[in-house]
């Protein structure tokens, strides 16, 4: 059988951060990479978002041999004067404001370098995460079948927004109408599955997210650390991590919190806050910990790192918000509050009682095993990107 030629968009860049989406990223990665007979894949990405440089493309080649890289420019430095003010300024002046879509972040420059690259390849599937970058689609020189991998409801995202029924109607049009642009729609999470299939009347996947589980008995007996928390620096991270450290953290009794990933950036100096910031080991801090928490007051799609703590064998306390797009919420290895007395309770039982904590942590690793796991991600995503869509 004749290989695939796959595109698989992604601004970010795989080889920097512990965020949820980078994760993603590199599970996706992997898949192509291990999946090599089937899909011939490219790998693009965006300079500036992702912050490349030639160490990071390097790494990537070296980590990902089987897949190309090709980065395009969305925007310049100001310091490059005549193309930040030529080439990408005066540009998007000129067009954005007639195309009112409040949710797409692509620019000229960026839609004319991604058309080169569909125009040098002829891609048989088209990827693309994020809907902000949706309109990229937009410009594919031949028939392809293209899928819009949405990692989260942007439109739920823009927080301000949401003040404003006029605004928020508006990013939900802009979003739907991109993701229409796609045949199928990608999503974690079980309510979005819901929204997308009402709204844009496509083919929608729930796409496990699939984890290898960690022998919970091989974690050391003393572990550095009490509690972890890896997170990005979004602004639902730091309304999380603000409320912890405001309500949750003053009824604690002394612990060391490890604190990983840009987070760490924005959390209030604290005797029991250990900021690690990027670490080369996250398994290893995984297993130097007791527990976990993901403190989060909003947001949409599912938590990477809930599901990451669930399969290194730690259960977690988390808010309502946390367990958002989980196939199951009861019995999941999440303890699950919105009151910060109890919070703080949940994490002092789980650090005291160590059969209760290690009784937790394997009703998360069954949920892992029963969805969340490496076999049935294969089998959906084969599925998803060899069938045609509806």
């Amino acid at each position: 059988m004749e290989r695939k030629k796959v595109l698989y968009f992604m601004p970010d860049n795989p080889m920097k951060g512990h965020a949820g989406n980078i994760s993603r990223c590199k599970q996706l990665l992997a898949f192509f990479s291990e999946q090599d007979e089937q899909f011939d894949t490219d790998f693009v990405s965006e300079r500036i978002w992702g912050n490349w440089d030639d160490k990071s493309e390097i790494d990537f080649k070296n980590k990902y041999p089987k897949l190309g890289l090709k980065i395009i420019n969305r925007k310049f430095k100001r310091d490059d004067f005549f193309k930040y003010l030529f080439v990408y300024k005066l540009p998007n002046l000129f067009v954005k404001p007639f195309e009112q879509n409040r949710v797409d972040l692509t620019s000229v420059i960026m839609r004319k370098e991604f058309k080169k690259v569909l125009q040098e390849t002829k891609y048989d599937i088209i990827i693309i995460s994020y809907a902000q970058w949706g309109k990229l689609v937009d410009y594919l020189p031949y028939a392809a079948r293209t899928i819009i991998d949405t990692h989260d409801f942007i439109s739920l995202l823009k927080v301000d927004d949401l003040k404003s029924s006029s605004k928020a109607s508006k990013n939900l049009k802009s979003e739907i109408s991109i993701l229409k642009k796609f045949q199928s729609i990608w999503t974690f999470s079980i309510e979005e599955k819901y929204i997308f299939g009402q709204f844009c009347q496509r083919k929608v996947d729930l796409i496990p997210i699939g984890y290898k589980l960690d022998d919970i008995s091989s974690h050391p007996q003393d572990p550095l650390y009490d509690i972890i928390y890896v997170a990005s620096e979004n602004p639902h991270n730091i309304k999380g991590i603000k409320w912890f450290t405001e309500n949750v953290l003053p009824k604690l009794p002394p612990m060391k919190i490890a604190v990983i990933g840009k987070i760490a950036n924005y959390v209030t100096e604290h005797p029991s806050i250990h900021k690690l910031g990027f670490v080369d080991d996250l398994d290893a801090a995984y297993r130097n910990s007791k527990i976990s928490i993901c403190p989060m007051l909003s947001g949409t799609g599912i938590k990477i790192k809930v599901l990451e703590s669930l399969s290194m064998g730690l259960p977690v306390v988390t808010n309502s918000y946390g367990v958002t797009g989980l196939v199951n919420k009861i019995n999941s290895g999440c303890l699950v509050t919105d009151d910060s007395d109890r919070f703080a309770n949940y994490i002092v039982d789980l650090l005291n009682n160590p059969a209760y904590r290690n009784e937790v942590a394997k009703q998360g690793q069954e949920l892992m095993r029963s969805f969340y796991n490496l076999e049935l991600e294969k089998k959906v995503l084969l599925y998803s990107l060899l069938e045609p869509a509806q």
